[in-house]
């Protein structure tokens, strides 16, 4: 129960991270599409002018979308908040089963 409890809150770090730090960008006048890392980024898609494009890391790009583009709205707008809930929840009542054994 502890591995799995570590294993969750694991996997909603990674997921939160993934939503803090990673965004889509489009850029103006030009269909091409951009999953890019930055700091700090407070929306998970920005429309930017192409100069400002190397302001951010570059990790996949493509016309008319990316490739696992359905995959990461699913992440930066559900999953991350499913899967922190689910590690809390798992850790409230793991510590409350630990204090029942011990009274």
């Amino acid at each position: 129960m502890v591995y799995l409890n570590r294993s969750l809150l694991a996997i909603a770090v990674f997921l939160a991270v993934i939503k803090v730090f990673t965004a889509v960008i489009f850029l103006a006048d030009d269909p091409s599409v951009f999953l890019v890392v930055g700091f700090p980024l407070f929306s998970n898609e920005l429309l930017i002018q192409p100069e400002q494009l190397n302001r951010y890391y570059v990790l996949l790009a493509d016309e008319n979308g990316f490739v696992g583009e359905h995959i990461y709205y699913l992440i930066v707008n559900y999953a991350w908040w499913l899967t922190m809930l689910s590690a809390l929840a798992l850790r409230w009542y793991t510590k409350s089963k630990s204090q029942q054994t011990s009274s």
